[in-house]
C-alpha cells in the first residue's frame, strides 16, 4: 500500500502574543509551506526525526483508525525555523492536510486547528497550543483567539500591505518563561482588547514593545521601523524576529533602515483561505 498526499499552509505574524495570558491574535502572511507525504505499509513505528511531526503523524493515524504504518514526508518552506515566524504552526497545518489527503479524508478548518493545538501542546512546542498562529496560517486574515478554549473569538481582514520580517544578527532566542510577570500580562491584555476592536496596528505596536522589553530583546528595531515609515512593528512570536507592516511607498526606505541589522524577508498580508 502506498498512499500519497499534499498539504499547503501559509505563515503568520504576531499581533498579540498569547504566552502570558492565553489570549492572542495573529495575522496571515503570504509565505508558504508545502508538505508531501507517502504513507507506507510497514510494521515499524512512525518516525520522522522530529518529535512534533512524529506526534502529528502518530496521533492523526490513530484518529483515522490506522496503525502500524510508516510515513515518509518532504517539506518545502519559505519560513525560517525557530525565530518566531510561525513555522511550526504552518508545518503542522500542512502535514495534517497532507495526511488527510493521502487517506482520502476531508477536514473542516476547525478540525485542523483543534488537532494542531492538541498536537503542539503534546509535543511541547507550545504552551498555549497557539491556535491564534495556526488559524492565521491556515485561514489568513486576523484571528483573535482564546487559546485556553482553542477558540477563535473574532476574525477580520487586514489592510493589504507589505509584511517585512527582520531576523537580527547576533540575537538569539531567550528563555522567556521566567520573564512573565503581572505587568506583562496587564499590557498584553490591553493589546488583546485593541485587537478585538479592530485596532490591530496599535495592538502590534504595544505588544511589540512590552514583549521586547520583558524578554530582553532590543527595542531599537521597532523604533527604527516606525521612523522609517512602518505603520506597525513588533516582536513576532517569542522572537528574535521582528515583523513590520508597511505601505508599498515606504517599503524601500524600511529595507534600507533595517538592512544593516540582519536578514530581511519581504512578503505581504494574506487574507485568503488555505482550505
Amino acid at each position: 500500500m502506498r498512499m500519497q498526499g499534499e498539504g499547503v499552509s501559509h505563515g503568520a505574524m504576531t499581533v498579540v502574543n498569547a504566552v502570558s495570558t492565553g489570549r492572542g491574535a495573529a495575522l496571515g502572511v503570504d509565505l508558504k509551506v508545502k508538505v508531501k507525504v507517502n504513507i507506507l505499509e510497514r510494521e515499524t513505528t512512525v518516525s520522522t526525526g522530529s518529535t512534533l511531526l512524529d506526534v502529528v503523524c502518530k496521533r492523526f493515524l490513530e484518529r483515522m483508525g490506522v496503525n502500524g504504518l510508516g510515513v515518509k514526508l518532504s517539506i518545502e518552506s519559505e519560513i525560517p525555523q525557530a525565530v518566531g515566524m510561525k513555522s511550526s504552526s504552518a508545518v503542522v497545518n500542512a502535514l495534517i492536510l497532507a495526511l488527510a489527503d493521502a487517506l482520502g479524508t476531508k477536514l473542516e478548518a476547525k478540525q485542523v486547528l483543534k488537532m494542531n493545538a492538541q498536537y503542539s501542546r503534546e509535543a511541547g512546542v507550545s504552551i498555549t497550543g497557539a491556535i491564534d498562529d495556526a488559524a492565521a496560517c491556515l485561514l489568513g486574515g486576523i484571528r483573535v483567539t482564546d487559546n485556553t478554549q482553542d477558540a477563535i473569538v473574532k476574525s477580520y481582514a487586514a489592510k493589504e500591505e507589505k509584511v517585512v520580517f527582520l531576523i537580527p544578527k547576533g540575537v538569539t532566542r531567550v528563555d522567556f518563561k521566567s520573564k512573565i510577570d503581572a505587568s506583562l500580562k496587564h499590557n498584553a491584555l490591553t493589546a488583546y482588547t485593541l485587537a478585538l476592536i479592530g485596532k490591530y496596528c496599535e495592538a502590534i505596536n504595544l505588544n511589540g514593545f512590552v514583549y521586547a522589553h520583558a524578554f530582553g530583546y532590543p527595542e531599537e528595531p521597532i523604533i527604527l521601523a516606525r521612523r522609517c515609515g512602518a505603520v506597525a512593528c513588533g516582536l513576532s512570536g517569542n522572537g528574535p524576529a521582528y515583523a513590520a507592516l508597511v505601505e508599498e511607498e515606504n517599503l524601500k526606505k524600511l529595507i534600507e533602515c533595517w538592512g544593516e541589522i540582519g536578514r530581511i524577508i519581504v512578503s505581504r498580508v494574506y487574507n485568503g483561505e488555505a482550505l
